[in-house]
């Protein structure tokens, strides 16, 4: 008899766990209302383990509730809005995002052993552990500090290990609100965000003159990584997927052969001129054109090493993730452990409603070639291609979790490590490429920034030109924003050994310089990322260590 209630108890452990992913999803559609509120009360009703940051600070815990209220905790983030992209929320009205979902099973815990008969045919409260990320909070601090208000991300990760320690956004906002057992504290915070609906004193949805509800609005998007989820035209920093792509073909060396220097290129049944950055003459070997970062060599070699060299690189770089509609051949979801993150994706082809774009067709191919056409990219993903080349091709698998620990014991009990994956290019001509960054920064688009640095980093630069401006985007940059280009800049250091890789973007020239070039506005960023993670981390500097 207890054998088959103990069965029982297992069986209903098991289903209790199998239906924890019905949540309460929006108050939007007034159809997508929870389809397991037990399980999620039972949730607030039991002491959810921490998430805490790589340098033990707590980014989210659970508090005592109010009084006289159905749930016993309520959950608290003390950083705010340092990194809510990534640490995520748990919400009693609206589910969950980032590490709080992705290790939803750790922080919850186990049920507590039973101690009678009676236990075993009930739930019993749950033990959640502790989840340690690994975004260190000072880095990601330095990182919000450089961006300095302007609009723009910035990631950096162990390309060994895959550890982002870095993923700093502006906007950001602060999670608290949106955790508050109170659902009207809550639903108000949402629409500040601009997410749902505005609803009146009374609570129902304010309507417009045809009878349609009224979204709420916020033209930043805080709830959006531009970090992790940004789409933006990756400019030059591109080049690097388009020098790997060449030397791939066997057909091209770093040396050999050499593209004609000229002011302007054509591309083959193509109408519009390519012209280079300042209007000045440049070609050369891919030495020679990665350093000055001319266009008009990489739309030549774009054209000439093919479409399906070119894609296949871009895919096996990660930049396979989807992009937005009507982007061929990008279908890849989730980039890490959390669901927020997009690498961004080269399509085969553009389908929109009154037109098809194919990369088969040179004078589009030719703009991918240095990262305009359609391309589309993140951050996250651009530092996954700086990663790629600092692994000698191999392309990491990145994490946003370190470990789970006992709260009781504080012993590990649960290691959480990626590594690297699948070659997307030879060791021997990764080498080539980081040699060709390497130029970059000695002596080359970004030497400026980088004069005097005392380690020897890799990078590229990119100038992104994005004409089209949405209606969001006019309401922060103003009605010229097209005219702003978007600032890029790419690395990875020690060069010998890498144990940092880091991408920075910084939208629309910061919002008001149109002559913002990666060089001037994204690398010195990178440099204070990348010299702040050698102090903290001496043995890094010299290639060792692991974290």
């Amino acid at each position: 008899m207890l054998a088959i209630a103990a069965r029982a108890g297992y069986i209903q452990e098991l289903r209790a766990e199998d239906i924890a992913t019905y949540e309460p999803v929006s108050e939007v559609n007034p159809e997508a209302r929870a389809r397991n509120p037990f399980r999620i009360f039972q949730e607030c009703r039991w002491e959810r383990g921490a998430i805490l940051s790589l340098d033990g600070q707590v980014l989210a815990e659970s508090v005592p509730a109010p009084e006289a209220r159905r749930c016993h905790f309520e959950r608290r983030y003390p950083r705010g809005g340092l990194a809510p992209h990534v640490v995520g929320q748990w919400s009693l009205h609206f589910g969950k995002t980032g590490l709080e979902s992705a290790y939803n099973r750790q922080l919850v815990g186990d049920p507590v052993p039973p101690t009678s008969f009676a236990d075993l045919l009930t739930e019993r409260p749950r033990q959640g552990n502790n989840v340690v990320s690994t975004i260190d909070t000072r880095l990601q601090s330095v990182a919000n500090e450089a961006l300095g208000g302007r609009r723009g991300g910035v990631v950096a990760l162990n390309p060994r290990t895959g550890a982002v320690y870095v993923a700093a956004s502006n906007p950001s906002y602060d999670p608290n609100p949106l955790a508050s057992n109170d659902r009207a504290v809550a639903t108000r915070a949402r629409c500040e965000l601009g997410i749902g609906v505005e609803l009146d004193g009374s609570g129902n949805a304010v309507r417009d003159e045809q009878g349609q509800a009224v979204p709420c609005r916020n033209p930043h998007s805080p709830t959006l990584s531009v970090a992790l989820q940004g789409r933006r035209p990756p400019g030059s920093s591109f080049k690097v997927v388009t020098a790997a792509a060449a030397l791939e073909t066997g057909e091209w060396t770093a040396t050999s052969p050499s593209v004609p220097a000229s002011r302007a290129y054509t591309a083959p049944g193509d109408t519009r001129p390519i012209g280079n950055f300042g209007g000045g003459s440049c070609g050369g070997n891919l030495i020679a054109a990665m350093r000055v970062s001319c266009n008009t060599a990489f739309a030549r070699i774009a054209v000439d090493i093919g479409e399906d060299q070119l894609y296949a690189t871009a895919q096996a770089m990660g930049l396979d993730r989807v992009a937005g509609s009507g982007f061929v051949g990008c279908e890849g979801g989730a980039a890490s452990d959390i669901q927020e993150t997009r690498t961004g994706c080269l399509p085969r082809a553009l389908r929109t409603a009154d037109r098809e774009e194919r990369l088969s067709t040179a004078g589009y191919r030719a703009r991918a070639g240095f990262g305009q056409w359609v391309i589309q990219t993140s951050p996250f993903g651009m530092a996954m291609v700086a990663a790629t080349i600092a692994n000698g091709g191999f392309v990491p698998r990145p994490r946003f979790a370190d470990r789970v620990i006992d709260p009781r014991t504080g012993e590990t009990v649960e290691e959480i490590r990626t590594g690297v994956g699948a070659q997307a290019a030879s060791t021997e001509n990764a080498r080539a490429v980081a040699e060709m960054m390497r130029q970059v920064v000695t002596n080359g688009t970004a030497s400026a920034a980088f004069r005097g640095s005392p380690h020897p980093v890799a990078g590229k630069t990119g100038t992104a030109q994005q004409p089209s401006c949405s209606s969001d985007e006019q309401a922060i940059f103003g009605r010229n924003c097209g005219r702003l280009p978007h600032a890029w800049f790419i690395a990875f250091a020690p060069v010998e050994e890498p144990t940092i890789a880091v991408a920075v973007l910084v939208e629309r020239g910061g919002g008001s310089s149109e002559a913002a070039t990666g060089g001037r506005f994204a690398a010195p960023i990178a440099r204070t990322v990348i010299e702040e993670f050698f102090r903290l981390y001496p043995n890094m500097a010299t290639g060792g260590g692991q974290r």
